[in-house]
């Protein structure tokens, strides 16, 4: 990497946001504030494997960490389980979304034996506190790379193919079901058909 390229990097380190649950009311928003958060974490792997200053490795490897173990499998189960079979029912056969669909559900397998060796390392950081993401940045070397390119590429994908048809072809039932089955993945059971309203409630009960 040039030495540019290694000056302009820290500018697009930062902390993982947070989940806005309140996007859950329209379920493809969060999918797509979910890609944006996935594309911070690469960012911050790749950071770490390049092996970036200690105090600034221990704050992204946790967050890296968090996210990986935490909101990954939620986002996986969410497309594996909802999006993509409610996105099957609703395509006709000029739609040609089945090709896409079973490439990206078959490497969603690939991509869980990536990320389980990407943990791996960051768990074995984290006993070291601020010196572990530094330590562990060769181990980070090897498992971070084909992790973030399947990654890129998914993402790249989705935003350009999965997100845009399911917006043109799903009906307003379904993004309540979506919804509300994401909803109750992270805890939050939504009563009723008022699935917006009562989703703002819930949250705000919850937050308050």
């Amino acid at each position: 990497m040039s030495a540019a390229a290694r000056s302009v990097r820290p500018t697009r380190l930062v902390p993982v946001p947070p989940v806005d649950l309140r996007l859950l009311s329209t379920p493809l928003d969060f999918l797509e504030a979910e890609h944006y958060r996935q594309r911070i974490v690469l960012d911050n792997l790749v950071a770490l494997a390049d092996g970036v200053d200690a105090p600034a490795a221990a704050e992204l490897a946790a967050g890296a960490l968090r996210y990986m173990r935490e909101d990954l499998p939620l986002h996986v189960a969410d497309e594996e389980r909802d999006l993509f079979p409610l996105l099957r029912r609703r395509a006709g056969p000029g739609d040609d979304i089945e090709f896409i669909l079973a490439l990206l559900a078959s490497e969603h397998m690939r991509d869980h034996e990536l990320s389980t060796a990407v943990v791996a390392v960051l768990e074995r950081g984290e006993s070291g506190a601020t010196r572990g993401a530094k330590r562990d940045a060769p181990s980070l070397k090897v498992a971070v790379p084909a992790f973030a390119e399947t990654q890129r590429r998914h993402l790249a994908w989705e935003n350009a193919l999965i997100i845009p048809r399911a917006r043109h072809l799903l009906k307003q039932a379904d993004l309540a079901r979506l919804g509300r089955s994401m909803a109750k993945r992270r805890g939050l059971r939504v009563p009723g058909t008022r699935f917006t309203e009562r989703l703002a409630r819930l949250i705000n009960l919850d937050t308050a």
